[in-house]
């Protein structure tokens, strides 16, 4: 009990420590509700990729969720109306999830209960419970104590069991297709009352136990605020691995599904991954338990302050080498390396912050009064004794969160392949299968395992390592102990020499989990080293009573990267010429299409010749983008001399779809870059080599085969670059105005983050005329460019060096954080750049397109002017490559809102008008008429009809058809089934496909009948 001044009062070494037993029953609800919402969450995602034939959609969570009223109807009802293929693999689906509910619903009750049963035996006023049947005793341990909060659980309970029922047996119904308005409006009635009696049980709980919760939560921040470090590792991998969602949310989950495809390499990475996760949870399990160490002395052995000693010889000496190892690096580097690798300022400036420190220590010793002035080492924040237990369990619980964690990941990302039902060889589906059990396993079996451990460790006390994770005891750990931090810094060391052979062996989760359980490790063996000592006095005059190591450091990154940083650190890799970006000789849009128009495919289309000029939007969405435009390029490739493409505008990782078109085999060549290697090796830049030059200002070598110069400075798009550069052929080469390939000429769209302009890199002249302020760069008030843009080569040619295409399409393509933005140096009077994802001003590259084409129509009329009667007519057609799926669902448009909410209901207003429909419209009128207004025998007009009839307004739109399937992710990897799945998807527009898109544009095989008619 504490005493008079609110501290517990001692109770000795004899204190008995956590028994994580005690928390078996909770660690088995948590992980049978998180294994069941991950289920339930992909189960889901194959039910919305049902789409009917009116092109609608629906989501499960229409006929259990919240809105279920209002929704639900309708939902039936178009599940009614699919396909009966789709149909009965819809209502599996809803079985399925409804049992996957059942272990949600009691996992979620158990919990509850736990926590109620908890709080009233800590509740004095709660009489003694008395006996109970066989039937109460089942109600209290799925529904907690007797009381209003008992009744509401109970009811919940019985409630959310009649739902399950009902949903079964409303899918076996469905799949007769039939669904009775009667049992439709009953099933919707029971779970309304269920969401009504969950936010009364949820109220009532909270209310009664109100005190109890409220000392729960702030004993929970406050452990987890000493264990900060483990927090902030394990938060990071459940973000990345478990988070429900598409698109960026699905890129680990599909790294994993790569595991399992009965290839060496995958597997690997499978194996490298689980020792990763072992080891890294080790890290954080001595982390953790040395943490406590400093609690548990304190607020159960009742140490204070004075008991510390005075700042050792070692811990100056400490912060002297912190000072020195920068500047020793640097000299080092510069000696060692033939081009600049050091920013001498931010040298000079991680030199001085440590000796900075000691010389203040040195002032406040000199000229402050009396220590105990501000200082008093014998007091200390209250804490109840139960306070430093908090720690320790928390610490040990974060550490097996790893473990927990890699099984929920195995789960979400392979709950959908299997539902699909093996596609291909059986081998994987078996073997996924396999994964997903030992997910389920590891789930389930992580807490006691370490409830295991932790009792083994307390039998023995004689070994070294008993001695290195006992928080009761302050003795110094043996040599042996210092052997895991040799091998993070080893670790840590490796991969910033060596990122592309060691991260690309290892694979991405192996690559993330050691790097950040290596640095944790460091700092927090830093951090309990320091721990032991007093903090120098000039913490002390700041009333700290520790050494803020985590603050400084985040103080000190931060200040080194004032106004942009080093900037040399990011800055763009110069290709092997040497040569200005202003060698590239570039020809204007009229004399370029004069060269295309010569050289262009013929047709005969109802007896009229033309020559479909098309333009190609390689939208942005990652390396996704970067497989479907380079496969639906691959496509254009008639056999002939002639090309159909004139000018193609990409965004993020459209750019590099369409620079991968220049080669022989664009698809071939995206598969290739596709794998893990190239983000393993840039997550290793991210986390290491990168963080360490902005932070120090010393910017190190890394070791690549077969380049011009092996060891060089590359940040993570540099190495992300290399590699690509060294598997393609096609972005090895230096960047030109040459045009080869299906692509055309192309136009990568980037943006400077500053100004908000959009930043272009093209292949042609694009300027129409002379700025009236040539020395600006503001986007804003130029004339002579498209709008809001600036042209890289016209501002900055005269300073850039020239790059390789990869370097190209990555200024295109810096999604941050993964990609960093690229920076371009001052030129005359032109400020600096920071270049990022073209996406972030407009993602679809229509924008671009639409920006050209009056200037373009004009080019086409004048030429179609002088083609003699018989033609052949130039015909533009604008093809978009929409590489994110379900954008071929009809959306019904929202009702009317309430007039308090009208205000943000016009929020949406903007993203309409920017969105690629709206682009779309702009452009098929920009287009539609590209014939001189005396054209007297209307023969041009007849050849645009011809073209247009066969593809209405003039637009063709490439986009993955919605359908029950693993989603390819938006990210810098793709997965053989992600692959295989935007193949297919490919492969479905060339058969042809419904123009169920709003705006009923034509599919790929209309063009390609097009392109493939009778010359």
């Amino acid at each position: 009990m504490p005493n008079s001044t609110g501290i517990s009062a001692p109770i000795g070494v004899g204190e008995p420590t956590p028994d994580l037993k005690r928390g078996r029953a909770f660690a088995r609800a948590a992980a049978l509700l998180l294994c069941s919402a991950i289920a339930m969450s992909e189960t889901d995602r194959l039910i919305t990729g049902a789409v009917n034939n009116a092109g609608l959609s629906h989501s499960i969570t229409e006929i259990v969720g919240v809105r279920a009223m209002s929704t639900g109807q309708t939902a039936w009802s178009d599940w009614a109306g699919l396909p009966t293929d789709s149909l009965h693999r819809v209502c599996l689906w809803i079985a399925l999830h409804a049992l996957f509910d059942i272990g949600l619903y009691v996992g979620y009750l158990r919990i509850l209960s736990l926590f109620g049963g908890h709080a009233v035996a800590h509740d004095p006023s709660t009489p003694n419970p008395k006996p109970e049947n066989r039937r109460q005793r089942f109600f209290r341990w799925i529904a907690g104590p007797p009381g209003l909060a008992g009744t509401f659980l109970r009811m919940l309970f019985m409630l959310e069991v009649v739902e399950t029922v009902l949903l079964w047996i409303g899918a076996a119904l469905l799949w007769s297709q039939h669904h009775p308005r009667g049992f439709v409006w009953l099933a919707l009635g029971v779970t309304a009352a269920k969401w009504v009696v969950a936010v009364g049980a949820v109220l009532v709980t909270v209310v009664r136990y109100r005190t109890f919760v409220r000392a729960g939560l702030g004993r929970v921040f406050r452990a987890l605020l000493v264990q900060r470090l483990s927090f902030a590792v394990v938060i990071l991998v459940a973000v990345l691995s478990v988070i429900p969602g598409r698109n960026i949310w699905d890129q680990l989950p599909d790294v994993q599904r790569s595991w399992f495809v009965w290839d060496d390499v995958p597997l690997l990475h499978f194996i490298w991954a689980f020792v990763a996760a072992v080891v890294v949870g080790l890290y954080l399990f001595v982390l953790g338990r040395q943490r406590t160490e400093r609690i548990w002395s304190t607020y159960v052995l009742n140490r204070t302050a004075e008991a510390d000693p005075e700042p050792s010889k070692g811990v100056w000496f400490g912060w002297i080498v912190a000072a020195l190892l920068p500047f020793v690096a640097a000299i080092v580097l510069s000696w060692l390396s033939d081009e600049p690798a050091v920013d001498w300022w931010l040298v000079l400036a991680a030199t001085v912050a440590p000796l900075l420190v000691l010389l203040l220590t040195q002032v406040v010793c000199c000229v402050a009064p009396k220590e105990g002035a501000w200082w008093d080492p014998s007091k200390r924040v209250p804490r109840p004794t139960t306070y430093a237990r908090d720690v320790w369990v928390a610490g040990d619980v974060l550490a097996v969160s790893l473990v927990l964690l890699a099984g929920l990941g195995l789960i979400r990302s392979l709950i959908a392949p299997i539902l699909l039902g093996p596609e291909g060889h059986p081998w994987v589906w078996s073997l996924r299968l396999v994964a997903t059990v030992v997910g389920v396993v590891l789930a389930f079996g992580a807490f006691p395992v370490l409830a295991c451990v932790a009792a083994k460790l307390k039998a023995r006390k004689s070994n070294w390592f008993h001695k290195l994770v006992d928080p009761t005891t302050q003795a110094d750990p043996s040599p042996t102990a210092y052997i895991p931090l040799t091998a993070a810094v080893l670790w840590l060391v490796c991969l910033i020499a060596f990122p592309l052979n060691l991260a690309p062996f290892a694979g991405v989760v192996a690559t993330v989990l050691l790097t950040l359980g290596s640095w944790a490790f460091i700092l927090g063996f830093v951090i309990v080293r320091l721990q032991r000592y007093r903090p120098l006095p000039v913490f002390r005059a700041l009333r700290l009573r520790a050494t803020p190591l985590l603050s400084l450091l985040l103080v000190f990154v931060l200040f080194q990267a004032r106004s942009g940083g080093d900037p040399a650190l990011h800055r763009l890799r110069p290709d092997a010429t040497a040569a200005n970006l202003s060698a590239v000789r570039r020809v204007s849009l009229e004399d370029a299409f004069d060269t295309w128009s010569k050289n262009a495919c013929v047709q005969k289309l109802a007896e009229q010749s033309v020559q479909p000029m098309v333009l190609v939007a390689a939208s942005g969405g990652g390396v996704r983008a970067m497989a479907w435009t380079a496969g639906v390029l691959d496509k254009l490739r008639t056999g002939r001399s002639c090309s159909p493409v004139f000018l193609s505008s990409g965004v993020s990782g459209g750019s590099i779809g369409l620079a991968l078109s220049r080669g022989g085999n664009a698809m071939g060549d995206a598969e290739t870059i596709a794998g893990e290697s190239a983000l393993s090796s840039a997550v290793a830049g991210l986390f290491v080599g990168d963080l360490v030059a902005s932070a120090t200002g010393v910017r190190p070598l890394s070791y690549a085969r077969s380049t011009p110069q092996p060891w060089s400075w590359r940040d993570r798009a540099g190495l992300m670059e290399t590699y690509w550069e060294k598997h393609v052929d096609a972005l090895k080469e230096s960047y030109g105005s040459a045009t080869s390939g299906t692509g055309g000429v192309l136009v990568l769209n980037s943006v400077a983050a500053a100004s908000g302009c959009r930043v272009l890199v093209s292949q042609v002249d694009l300027r129409t005329g002379s700025s009236p302020d040539e020395a600006s760069a503001n986007c804003g008030g130029r004339i002579d460019e498209p709008p809001a843009s600036l042209d890289l080569e016209d501002l900055y040619g005269a300073c850039q060096h020239q790059f390789t295409w990869a370097t190209a399409a990555m200024l295109s393509a810096r999604f941050p954080t993964v990609t960093p933005a690229g920076r371009v140096g001052s030129c005359s009077t032109h400020e600096d750049l920071q270049l990022i994802d073209g996406g972030y001003a407009e993602p679809s590259g229509l924008g671009t397109l639409s920006d050209i084409a009056p200037g373009l129509l004009r080019i086409v009329e004048r030429h179609n002017e002088k083609v003699p009667t018989k033609g052949p007519y130039v015909v533009p057609i604008v093809l978009f490559l929409e590489d994110e799926a379900r954008t071929d669902i009809v959306r019904p448009p929202r009702g009317l809102s309430t007039e308090a909410f009208v205000p943000l209901a016009g929020l949406n207003a903007k993203a309409v008008q920017t969105s690629s429909g709206t682009w779309l419209q702009r452009l098929s009128t920009a287009i539609a008429d590209p014939c001189a207004q005396a054209d007297a025998g209307k023969n041009c007009r007849a050849a645009v009809h011809a073209v247009q009839e066969r593809m209405p307004n003039g637009v063709v739109v490439v986009t993955p058809a919605t359908k029950p399937s693993v989603e390819a992710p938006l990210g810098w990897t793709l997965s053989p089934d992600s692959i295989n799945q935007l193949q297919n998807a490919i492969d479905k527009q060339v058969s042809g496909c419904k123009s169920e898109l709003p705006g009923k544009y034509a599919c790929l095989n209309r063009l390609l009948d097009v392109l493939n008619s009778t010359p």
